[in-house]
């Protein structure tokens, strides 16, 4: 397939016309042609496509452009690759690509001195020009704009012996080696096609563009590899100038570059001088390294620009000039791995390209460059995720990345890595040419700190203790707090580039707050600005959890996701330094968050921590940890063996003791009324208190309804949610139904929408279990865009399934099938094992119904594969997926493999309590007994599943099945025989395990 944008869009494969169709078809074709054969992350072709109004999930809207898009080419063209596409073709494949590379090799061979060369390969490059290039949109005019630039070189080049081609005489701004007295650089540019764009673009339009970045960020270079390529452009380096010297490092620049009109009769000033010799000429004057000299650096600028119409000035500075007419160009880190990214390519080496792929960004390409150069070798694909750990550690700063890389000439990369705990000692010893403020890490944030005023300083001490910055709504407030009067201080240092604002928020890069606590540290401030800094988490937090149970929980939710590293490092001080109050308030402020977003491990965690300062504390919250402490750890179990806790379906004894301690002792001396958890968690404990630990406890506990305490509404809705979730769990489906509307109309009178999420989930499962499957759906659906947002992808993943199981009931197969495609999508985009494996499992059941063993076997081999590596898989997941195994055995004709399956199967579910899971056992316990021809012991077993669920599924599959099978051998089902649920559990032991 070939494909040709000059001159219009031509698709062609095997000399026919190839019609595509479709805006956004075309536009990922034409992303994907200008990088024919190279992968194109899924981040760069949404950043091009959709350069305004993006979808919310911009990948799904990608493969769906994708499939569509495939459909209209040649099979095979567009390649998925991990992380992204990639179109197969060579860059010969496209002319636009192949002028791009003509055009190179001419510049290349008029820099080796060969100009015959040079003109032949310019000549073949024009010779594609058929016209103006073709772009789908406006939003791809970059592409444009480099095209332009490298025709205005190749006819720079065909008239260096000669005339232009068709009579066209070169007249541009931009062509090589045009610009006299700017230094050629000694290494390639890397990372910065799109600044060099945008300042061309500027300075097509703009009389004055600054440069805008920190220090280290490559802004001289950018601006040296604009000007070479600018015929009359001027380098005035104001590096080694003081303010009161800037007039005469730019008469001394114009006076080498520019040759000026004879000597004046009378004498003039030096202004004048720059006036003479500039006048008339256009002229380009590069003003580098403004920013210490800002003030004399704008008054000249101004006064030149308003006598000298044809001068253009294009400015390197860490802030603006600010006068009237000033364009920017905003330089920011070279792009590197994010975490996600980091974490996708390490725990996928299988996939294609990964971790190689890391090599695609720019900071990894700058620092593998420069590795090469100090140790004569590249980075090994072994060390590509040390490497890409370094660049993002120094924030993609290419002077950190250099100095870094540096070291690998007596180090190892690992050593490097572990050195930038102390980096501003590491990185030393620079270029011996380059200034002395770019040859260590710690000069160079030098250079900016002395350029900054008290109160600037003041701020960035009191950032330096926000490693995830803060919102611009508060800064305000948090400059309050250092006693600094307004947020302008904070715009001041954006304009400095050591501050940046983006997304709603100011952010340091990590390398500017390092050195910031560095000089907290000297100045023997430290602990005071980390202790003020959680006063106000605590504040802030304590603000935040007061929303999270009403209308406003959407907004906390965003608030704690923002602040989740403020608030880890407010907590890390607090307990380090032994600072009980403020641990404690943003403990509890954070409980219910963690909870909501199933972070498990940070609850345990800093609840454990903070326990042992809470006794230091009198209030009820600090006692509420203190008790709560054994009890969550003896829920997680997470000091005992988890395969002893499985086999035993006990809780271990010693946290099971540390619990029920912690019961008495809050039954002896109860709280007040308290906030809303506290209310909650009164009636909890004591409502566990009684039989916790001991085997079948769950089976005992009794929530009580909130109304009776005359609790608050929203203790009182939360209570009726959990006594529905119990209820349901014990088999008890009368009040789950009871439970579950009540639940339902209380948190829609409420608006708590995570809390009406979970109300509605039960409410959908005592529809399913009546039969009422159209309102079960409705009412799923509604839950879940209500959990949007909120919660984690594991519940959400769970209410899918719901969704699937009870669209492949009411016989809507495609329905189930589609929405099981989109939970798999979602799945893996969150990167959660657990949610992947749900819905993978959610899958597997509609191939399982389509018999279709081929399907059902690889997903349930890579399903079990996923299982394996996580040995504290939930012991529902572990049934749930020994029942599918069983079920697939069975299509496949093997029963006694299936009876092993559900031998396992029910050991996980009956150690999980969980009767609907020991129920679904149970009926495969029937599936299997029908197989056999048992179907009298498959009787049996649904009679002991709905005992042990607590109501008869009639439209389940299986049960549909062997109710067909009694009705064929003269069964009366028409009344059958009750069951107690203890009965049916013993039962159903003996049947598994008759030995026992």
């Amino acid at each position: 397939m070939r494909i040709r944008l000059l001159g219009g869009l031509s698709v062609e494969h095997d000399g026919r016309q190839v019609p595509v169709t479709g805006s956004m078809q075309l536009a990922v074709l034409f992303r994907l042609a200008v990088d024919a054969g190279t992968a194109v992350s899924y981040r760069a072709i949404s950043e091009d496509v959709w350069s305004r109004d993006a979808p919310e999930n911009q990948r799904a809207a990608l493969q769906s452009i994708v499939s569509r898009l495939r459909a209209q080419l040649p099979p095979g063209v567009i390649e998925s690759t991990v992380g992204g596409y990639r179109l197969l073709l060579a860059r010969s494949d496209v002319d636009a690509l192949r002028f791009e590379d003509l055009v190179a090799e001419a510049v290349a061979a008029a820099g080796t001195a060969l100009p015959a060369d040079a003109r032949r390969a310019a000549l073949a490059a024009l010779a594609l020009w058929a016209g103006e290039p073709w772009i789908p949109s406006p939003d791809f005019d970059w592409f444009l704009r480099d095209l332009a630039r490298d025709r205005a070189r190749a006819l720079e080049l065909t008239a260096l012996d000669g005339a232009a081609p068709d009579g066209c005489a070169p007249s541009v701004a931009f062509a090589p080696s045009a610009a006299r007295g700017i230094p050629v650089s000694l290494t390639r540019l890397v990372g910065r096609e799109r600044e060099l764009a945008a300042i061309e673009e500027q300075l097509a339009v703009s009389r004055l563009v600054t440069i805008v970045g920190t220090g280290g960020i490559g802004k001289t270079r950018l601006a040296l590899e604009t000007a070479a390529g600018i015929r009359g452009a001027v380098l005035v380096e104001l590096a080694p100038v003081g303010p009161g010297e800037v007039l005469a490092a730019v008469l001394a620049a114009t006076g080498r570059e520019l040759r000026t009109s004879d000597a004046p009769v009378e004498p003039v000033g030096s202004l004048e001088r720059v006036v003479e010799a500039l006048l008339g000429r256009a002229v380009v004057l590069v003003l580098d390294n403004c920013e210490h000299v800002i003030d004399a650096a704008a008054r000249l600028a101004e006064s030149l620009l308003g006598v000298l119409p044809a001068l253009t000035i294009l400015a390197t500075s860490r802030e603006p000039l600010g006068i009237p007419g000033e364009s920017f160009v905003t330089v920011g880190s070279l792009p590197h791995p994010s975490e996600s990214e980091l974490e996708a390519a390490i725990d996928t080496p299988d996939a294609p390209g990964s971790p190689e792929r890391l090599r695609e960004f720019a900071a990894l390409e700058l620092f593998g460059q420069r590795a090469l150069a100090a140790r004569g070798a590249g980075l090994a694909t072994g060390e590509l995720a040390g490497a890409a750990r370094i660049c993002a550690r120094l924030d993609g700063l290419p002077l950190a990345l250099e100095l870094a890389a540096a070291k690998l000439r007596t180090m190892t990369l690992d050593e490097v890595l572990d050195g930038l705990d102390n980096r501003f000692t590491l990185l030393t010893g620079g270029y011996r040419t380059a200034l002395p403020r770019h040859q260590t890490l710690r000069a160079l944030i030098d250079w900016s700190w002395s350029l900054l005023s008290a109160d600037e300083r003041t701020a960035l001490g009191r950032l330096a203790v926000f490693p995830a910055g803060i919102d611009t709504r508060d800064a305000a407030d948090v400059a309050a707090t250092a006693g600094l009067v307004g947020a302008s201080v904070f715009e001041s240092l954006v304009d400095k580039s050591l501050l940046h604002r983006e997304r709603g928020r100011y952010r340091l890069l990590e390398t500017i707050r390092e050195y910031g606590i560095e000089r907290l540290a000297e100045a023997g401030t430290l602990a005071a600005e980390r202790a003020a800094q959680a006063g106000y988490i605590a504040v802030r937090a304590e603000a935040a959890d007061a929303l999270m149970r009403g209308p406003r929980i959407r907004e906390a939710i965003a608030w704690f996701d923002a602040e989740d590293d403020n608030v880890t490092a407010a907590l890390r001080y607090t307990t380090s330094a032994r600072l009980a109050e403020p641990a404690v308030r943003v403990a509890l402020a954070c409980v219910w968050y963690w909870g909501i977003r199933e972070r498990r491990d940070e609850l345990g965690v800093w609840l454990g921590a903070v326990s042992e300062l809470a006794a230091e504390v009198d209030s009820d919250e600090a006692r509420a940890i203190v008790l709560f402490t054994p009890v969550v750890r003896a829920f997680s179990a997470e000091e005992a063996n988890p395969d002893a806790a499985r086999d035993s379906a006990l809780v271990p004894e010693a946290l099971a003791e540390a619990a029920r301690r912690a019961f008495d002792a809050w039954a002896q001396d109860p709280p007040g009324r308290g906030g809303e958890l506290m209310q909650l968690a009164f009636p909890l404990l004591s409502a566990f208190r009684t039989s916790f630990g001991e085997e079948g406890w769950m089976l005992r506990v009794r929530i009580p309804s909130g109304g009776e305490l005359g609790l608050d509404p929203w203790p009182a809705a939360m209570l009726h949610v959990i006594r529905a979730a119990t209820a349901q769990n014990r088999g008890d489906i009368a009040e789950l139904g009871e439970a579950s509307a009540h639940a339902v109309r209380a948190f829609e009178a409420i608006g708590d929408l995570w809390g009406l999420a979970l109300a509605q989930q039960m409410r959908a499962e005592w529809f399913s279990l009546q039969g009422r499957l159209d309102e079960a759906l409705d009412v799923t659906d509604a839950s879940t865009a209500n959990m949007s947002r909120i919660t984690s992808s594991w519940d959400l993943a769970q209410q899918q399934a719901l969704a699937v199981s009870i669209m492949l009931r009411q016989g809507r197969l495609a329905a189930a099938r589609e929405r099981a495609v989109e939970l798999l999508a979602g799945a893996a985009e969150s990167g959660n094992i657990f949610t992947v494996i749900q819905a993978e499992a959610t899958a597997l059941v509609l191939d399982l119904n389509d018999r279709d063993t081929g399907a059902a076997s690889a997903r349930l081999a890579r399903i079990e594969d996923l299982a394996s590596g996580w040995p504290n898989m939930p012991a529902q997941l572990v049934a749930m997926i020994g029942v599918r195994r069983a079920e697939l055995e069975l299509l496949q004709g093997d029963a006694d493999a299936a009876e092993r399956a559900i031998r396992v199967a029910a050991d996980a579910a009956i150690a999980s309590l969980d009767h609907p899971v020991i129920g679904q056992v149970a009926l495969s316990l029937g599936g299997l007994a029908l197989a056999r021809g048992q179907v009298e012991e498959a009787v049996r077993a649904l009679d002991l599943s709905s005992a042990i669920i607590g109501a008869y599924d009639r439209l389940e599959p299986r049960a549909i099945a062997i109710e067909q099978a009694a009705a064929a051998h003269g069964i009366d089902r028409a009344t059958p025989a009750p069951s107690s649920r203890p009965h049916a559990l013993a039962t159903l032991r003996a049947l598994i395990d008759p030995a026992g």
